[in-house]
């Protein structure tokens, strides 16, 4: 397999932090995720100063993903595998599911293209079992545990996105420990990028 930037999309408690970091250790590979280390303890701050403004927060998310994705996809043509956790389909999916109604079309020709965008999916009393076992820690945790917002955010992660950051393959990982979640997804890599 040649480097590629392999992006992990999915609700809160799917799996997707303990995958990267599997996947990345397997591939040899750089782990990412958006908004990145630093932005997440201030985007609560950002977000508040921006009185909480759902357009707003889609556009502040995406200035992360463009940075981060743009020194994804040269780590990855530099010749190291990147797996990158949450990147344009969450933007716009939890953006979608809170109200937002921005076009941000021109901000996608800007975003750096992955070589496979993975959403992991998960038996929602399992996820949800997570979730709990882990501590309810932001607004999109809880509200994921609402039926309605969790179909709208999973029907945006579905809903038709710009050609190349739309999502490639669905991995259940339902009833699976940690060793075997990864053991599917490394099987959908292998499948979609060659030998991994």
């Amino acid at each position: 397999m040649t480097a590629s930037l392999i992006v992990l999309e999915g609700l809160d408690g799917v799996g997707k932090t303990t995958i990267r970091a599997g996947l990345a250790a397997h591939l040899g590979a750089t782990a990412l995720d958006t908004p990145g280390p630093t932005l997440r303890q201030l985007m609560p701050s950002i977000l508040e100063a921006q009185h909480r403004d759902v357009d707003a927060r889609v556009l502040t998310y995406l200035a992360a993903g463009l940075a981060i994705g743009r020194r994804a996809r040269a780590i990855a043509d530099a010749g190291t595998p990147v797996v990158l956790d949450r990147y344009w389909c969450s933007t716009l999916a939890y953006g979608r599911a809170f109200g937002a109604t921005v076009d941000v079309s021109a901000v996608a020709m800007g975003f750096a293209h992955p070589d496979l965008t993975i959403l992991l999916i998960i038996d929602d009393a399992e996820r949800l079992r997570r979730l709990q076992e882990r501590g309810v820690e932001g607004e999109e945790d809880v509200l994921t545990q609402q039926r309605a917002f969790r179909s709208k955010v999973l029907a945006g992660y579905r809903g038709q996105q710009p050609e190349g950051l739309g999502v490639d393959v669905e991995v259940d990982v339902s009833g699976a420990d940690r060793e075997e979640a990864l053991r599917r997804v490394i099987e959908a890599v292998t499948k979609h990028l060659g030998g991994a």
